[in-house]
């Protein structure tokens, strides 16, 4: 029998075959190298956007959790909680009203009462899985949610501000003082608007009028961080408790009638304070 020359597999086939192998030439190669980085790329990519996804879900989940907290409050007090009660001992914060309220059974075994700041390691529920837990250092506590506890314009509700009197008096707001609770902001991913820039925090505020010279160190890389948190999107739970998913450009900075009224309790934009926004 005799064998076709290699010269004619050549011509046919366009390469040479050897000991029952086939040599790739580099073309071939790098087709198959860029391929594969572009599946790797998109692979990744959807990875990258699950998880995400998948963080936001329990972000919300945590913002439904102490909306309906919050709700079970107001039905035995018929009051908001204050935002902060710095002169009681211990201090009390809004996030020590909601706890008995809250089905995290490490509340219960770690013994904290409602005038008690929750403290590190206590509950999940005050964490969003998308910020690195961060220490706030005044109550010793860690908390990546918020409460409107001022409004836009004093109109919020943490606390009644009655100028009227001397000195100024600081009362609860009752739930009947919110006009529409179903587009009233309660509480959410904690954010605050100082001078143009949004930080973190344990308070959700659109504009923040009084702060230390301390806050705004570093306060264009939190403004950052607080937009990569969600992907420009906040967890926002309502008065009446319904959570939704914000835009972080809507929540912050939209000034129409629709936008403001949405953080007051009267439900009026008062663009009068929009003068008062750094």
């Amino acid at each position: 029998m005799t064998r076709a020359p290699k010269s004619r597999w050549r011509r046919r086939f366009g390469r040479s075959i050897t000991a029952g192998r086939t040599a790739f030439t580099l073309v071939e190669l790098l087709v198959v190298v860029a391929i594969i980085a572009i599946l790797a790329s998109l692979l990744l990519t959807g990875l990258g956007r699950a998880h995400q996804a998948g963080r936001l879900a329990k972000c919300r989940s945590n913002v439904r959790q102490l909306s309906v907290a919050l709700q079970m409050y107001l039905g035995d007090c018929n009051f908001y909680p204050h935002a902060s009660l710095m002169d009681a001992s211990p201090p009390q914060f809004w996030t020590s009203f909601l706890v008995p309220y809250l089905s995290d059974s490490s509340f219960v075994l770690r013994g904290l009462q409602p005038d008690t700041a929750v403290r590190p390691g206590a509950s999940t529920v005050f964490r969003c899985p998308s910020v690195r837990p961060a220490i706030h250092r005044s109550l010793g506590t860690i908390i990546d949610y918020g409460y409107n506890s001022m409004g836009h314009a004093r109109q919020g509700l943490g606390v009644r501000v009655d100028t009227s009197v001397s000195p100024v008096r600081f009362s609860p707001v009752h739930e009947s003082e919110v006009v529409v609770p179903s587009d009233t902001i309660a509480l959410g991913d904690g954010m605050s608007r100082i001078k143009g820039f949004v930080m973190g925090g344990p308070t959700l505020e659109r504009n923040v009028v009084m702060y230390s010279h301390e806050v705004l160190q570093g306060i264009e890389e939190q403004h950052q961080r607080s937009r990569r948190r969600h992907g420009d999107r906040v967890s926002v739970g309502f008065a009446d408790g319904h959570v939704q998913v914000n835009g972080f450009q809507r929540l912050f900075y939209d000034e129409t009638d629709s936008a403001l009224r949405r953080w007051n309790r009267d439900y009026l934009p008062h663009r009068e304070s929009l003068s008062m926004t750094p």
